[in-house]
Formats: structure tokens, sequence, C-alpha cells
């Protein structure tokens, strides 16, 4: 999931998001190796773009810290 979709699903701001994720991996609660991925996609003008998804134990992670939905 990427951060849109996290805090659609969390009922967050994507703010919120981006600083829990800077939270938990400064901390070391996870390692970055392990629950981000990078994707690139290229929109209709042909510039390309970095997408970063999460992984379920970042998802899991957010939840358990905030409750689920």
């Amino acid at each position: 999931m990427n951060q849109n979709e996290l805090a659609e699903l969390f009922d967050t701001s994507k703010q919120n998001i981006g600083q829990h994720i800077s939270n938990v991996l400064e901390d070391s609660e996870l390692v970055e190796g392990s629950v981000v991925e990078y994707f690139f996609t290229t929109a209709a003008d042909g510039q390309d773009f970095k997408v970063i998804f999460y992984s379920l134990d970042y998802t899991k992670n957010f939840s358990n810290c905030y409750g689920e939905k």
C-alpha cells in the first residue's frame, strides 16, 4: 500500500502516515529494506515517478499503534 492508501484505510492524513513511517524507521521498530518497496510509474506525459509501497508488516504496525478501522 502507498501512503495515500494507508491514509484512506486509517482515516487519517498522508502527513500523519509519513510522520509515523519516519518514527518507526528512526526507532528501528522495522527495517526499511523489509517493509518498503520502490516502484516507478510513467505518467501520460511520459514522466517517471517513484512510488513507495509499504508491506503488510508496516500496515500491521500502524494498526497496532492507532487501532483498526
